[in-house]
């Protein structure tokens, strides 16, 4: 996350009262976290952690509650803090029932994309961020889990 040669690990942390957050921990414990999501019962999905803009900083992505915000959220880590950037609703990641998480971030053709599902899941997305705002771009119809995993594998 900070480049010093060091490993961290992101984590979703759930508190019985205020709901998940994202947190970044290193060797020494807790360096920084998102805010808790307001209330208990209620799921964040992480989309990845990588540096989606180009700036050289690391943004951690992830779906605020997929089954009812439905809204993807992007926090950049810069200076030991984990700051808001932007968000966007109508995306997904999950189901109710589901075991896993689909899609991811990948980067083909140079570009950081997180794929995910359109809110009614009609449309399967590969949505980038420039810094300023989103652009989606529908790569399909099909939303099943080998559909998210095909599309990883920048085989779309």
């Amino acid at each position: 996350m900070d480049a010093d040669g060091s490993p961290e690990v992101v984590v979703v942390q759930s508190n019985a009262r205020l709901g998940a957050n994202l947190a970044i921990y290193d060797e020494t414990g807790l360096v920084a976290a998102t805010p808790n999501i307001g209330r208990s019962n209620r799921l964040l999905t992480p989309r990845g952690a990588t540096d989606l803009d180009g700036d050289g900083l690391i943004e951690l992505a992830y779906i605020d509650r997929p089954n009812l915000a439905k809204t993807l959220m992007i926090w950049r880590f810069e200076s030991g803090e984990l700051r808001f950037v932007s968000e966007l609703a109508g995306y997904t990641n999950h189901r109710i029932g589901e075991r896993d998480i689909a899609g991811g971030i990948r980067t083909c053709n140079g570009m950081p994309e997180m794929i995910v599902a359109g809110a009614d899941w009609a449309q399967l997305v590969a949505m980038t961020f420039d810094g300023k705002g989103f652009v989606a771009k529908t790569i399909g119809q099909d939303t099943s889990r080998p559909a998210f995993a095909i599309v990883m594998t920048c085989d779309d």
